[in-house]
């Protein structure tokens, strides 16, 4: 099955992530922190796009908590504060990251 279309990491590191529609020459890929889910374990399901990394920061803001992931794609992810508690989730704790490859927004480099 072909996986449909990626972006890989400017670092060159081996890591990619699933885009939703095709893209040709470089680009920037760019994710909501809205958009990146958080799990304690390996979700399942229709997002394309998982990886396990652990949490580099985090930073309330209000009802939301503003989690800094790290390798292999650092990123932020916003949840509630509610799902922060839930998750027992911490600076150094591991987890799940996922974002549906339709949530990425592309953009010609250049």
């Amino acid at each position: 099955v072909d996986p449909g279309p990626t972006v890989d990491r400017p670092t060159g590191s081996a890591f990619q992530i699933r885009l939703g529609s095709a893209h040709s020459g470089a680009v920037l890929a760019t994710i909501a922190p809205t958009a990146v889910a958080l799990f304690v374990s390996e979700p399942e399901g229709s997002p394309r796009n998982r990886w396990r990394t652990r949490v580099a920061d985090v930073e309330l803001l209000g009802q939301r908590v503003r989690v800094r992931l790290g390798e292999p794609w650092p990123l932020f992810a916003e949840i509630t504060v509610d799902s922060f508690k839930e998750m027992g989730l911490f600076a150094g704790a591991t987890v799940w990251a996922a974002v549906k490859a339709t949530e990425i927004d592309v953009y010609a480099d250049g």
